[in-house]
């Protein structure tokens, strides 16, 4: 391999919020601990080293950039005035609840899912509306007879996906997400996508972005996008929004402006430039890496703890694993992985309806300190 993902790096000096606590082993925030690209390290560095940081415009090539990602990473065609640039995908779910709905609203979510979600619903004085994902056996389903019956609700206006699903990893197939959206045009829902995990995509499964339905189901769409989990650039700021049709992104870009945002920073700009004009071949081997770190954990716990359940993981590098055959409950699980195993874990709960007995875990770090926190686990469970 071209890339060391084995390498340990010493983040402790860095202010990392995901290594706050030199206690635990974190495998907690969506955060590798592996360096960014090198391609993007050398655009920040020659930025750097001009020693001016005035104001900042898009690079000449941001666009086509993206835009010759997406066609070739997930196969479809974007247009430049599409894109509107955020400061993460995180406030462009605020600013999509607040500008294309109006308090008392209602906004449809699939717990278990990513818990800012509720947040930007509620903060924002909507009113949250759950179609739970159905688990079957260790694979989950979108229960469609419920989704429908809350779109119809008077007052649902948006639905937020999230697809690559997070934290169950799941990777929608084309065909669910067609009947969402021909649900969502049926009620008059619109669908805001986070697809920030959209690149992590594990080998033997496929990515179908929500806006490659195309037509009527592109119209009626909010796309979030973003470089920072697929090349660990959460702390620089950016992250890329899609809306093709004009109504809805004027309605948003307005919103923005009233707020006084604007989105991305000097170097987050950069970083994604580069990111996406040559950081394929780095993304290639990740995902081999990532791919042979989930089938580490699976078969751990396969062979040494076969009452501990791990799904199998499409999509992300988030691993969702049920705990619940150890009859404790969640405050006890939590305190099981600091107490005795040391693991700063994401304990299911977090995560909403469903999440109760599940631990979601960040298998992006490097395979030795994956081992550890394995050996920790049994550890704990074995003495508990």
């Amino acid at each position: 391999m071209a890339f060391d993902f084995d390498k340990p790096i010493d983040r402790s000096a860095t202010r990392s919020g995901k290594w706050a606590d030199p206690e635990l082993l974190p495998l907690w925030v969506a955060d590798m601990d592996f360096e960014s690209p090198p391609v993007v390290q050398e655009a920040i560095a020659a930025r750097a080293a001009h020693n001016l940081y005035g104001y900042d415009r898009l690079p000449e090539n941001y666009f086509p950039a993206l835009q010759g990602w997406f066609k070739a990473r997930q196969g479809y065609e974007l247009k430049e005035d599409w894109l509107i640039a955020t400061s993460g995908v995180v406030n462009a779910l605020h600013l999509a609840v607040q500008a294309l709905s109006l308090p008392g609203d209602e906004v449809v979510i699939q717990p278990p899912v990513y818990h800012p979600f509720p947040r930007a619903i509620l903060n924002s004085g909507r009113q949250l509306v759950t179609s739970p994902l159905r688990r079957v056996e260790s694979r989950y389903e979108i229960d469609f007879d419920d989704l429908e019956a809350k779109f119809a609700r008077r007052r649902v206006k948006l639905f937020i996906l999230c697809n690559p699903h997070n934290p169950i990893g799941k990777v929608y197939s084309r065909q669910e997400l067609k009947t969402i959206g021909e649900l969502a045009l049926k009620h008059g829902v619109v669908v805001v996508s986070d697809e920030i995990h959209g690149d992590l995509i594990l080998p033997g499964h496929e990515f179908t972005p929500f806006a490659s339905l195309g037509g009527e189901h592109l119209n009626n769409s909010v796309i979030a996008t973003a470089p920072s989990k697929t090349f660990n650039l959460a702390g620089l700021g950016t992250s890329n929004i899609f809306i093709a049709n004009p109504g809805l992104r004027d309605q948003f870009a307005r919103f923005g402006e009233g707020l006084g945002l604007h989105g991305g920073s000097l170097y987050g700009f950069i970083a994604c430039e580069a990111a996406y004009r040559a950081g394929g071949p780095w993304l290639d081997e990740l995902l081999a890496y990532l791919q042979g770190n989930a089938q580490l954990v699976q078969g751990f716990f396969k062979a040494e703890l076969p009452e501990i359940k791990a799904d199998e993981l499409q999509g992300s590098y988030l691993q969702w694993v049920d705990f619940s055959a150890l009859g404790l409950d969640d405050e006890a699980l939590e305190a099981l992985m600091r107490e005795r195993a040391k693991l700063w874990v994401s304990p299911g709960i977090q995560f909403g309806e469903g999440g109760s007995g599940f631990l979601r875990l960040n298998l992006a770090t490097q395979r030795s300190r994956l081992q550890t926190a394995l050996e920790r686990i049994k550890a704990a469970v074995r003495g508990q």
